[in-house]
C-alpha cells in the first residue's frame, strides 16, 4: 500500500487507542485511507468494507446524535479492518 495511505489508517489507529482524541479525526484519517485504495484491492473482504464504509457515509448526512456516532464508529472499524487485512496495520482489528 502506498506510504501516504498506510500513514493515515495509522492516524486512525492511534486516535482510536487514545479516547481522549476526537472521533471526527478518526474519520477524516479513515476517509482519507479509503479514497487512497485502489478500486480493486484483490481481497473481496476488504472490498466489501470499503462499499460499507462509503454507504455509512451517505447516510450520514441524515443522522444526528447517536445514531450518527453509532455509524462514526462502525466506519472507523471497517477501516481498521480493512488495514489489517491489507497488512497495513499490525494488530488485528477484525470482529
Amino acid at each position: 500500500m502506498p506510504t501516504e495511505a498506510r500513514s493515515r489508517v495509522i492516524a486512525v489507529e492511534r486516535t482510536v487507542n487514545h479516547p481522549l482524541q476526537d472521533t471526527a479525526d478518526a474519520y477524516a484519517d479513515a476517509t482519507g485511507y479509503i479514497d487512497q485504495l485502489p478500486e480493486q484491492t484483490e481481497n473481496f473482504r476488504a472490498d466489501q468494507l470499503r462499499t460499507s464504509f462509503r454507504r455509512n457515509g451517505s447516510t450520514l448526512m441524515g443522522l444526528r446524535g447517536p445514531e450518527r456516532e453509532y455509524v462514526i464508529d462502525r466506519s472507523i472499524q471497517s477501516v481498521l479492518e480493512i488495514g489489517f487485512i491489507l497488512g497495513d496495520l499490525q494488530n488485528d482489528w477484525r470482529r
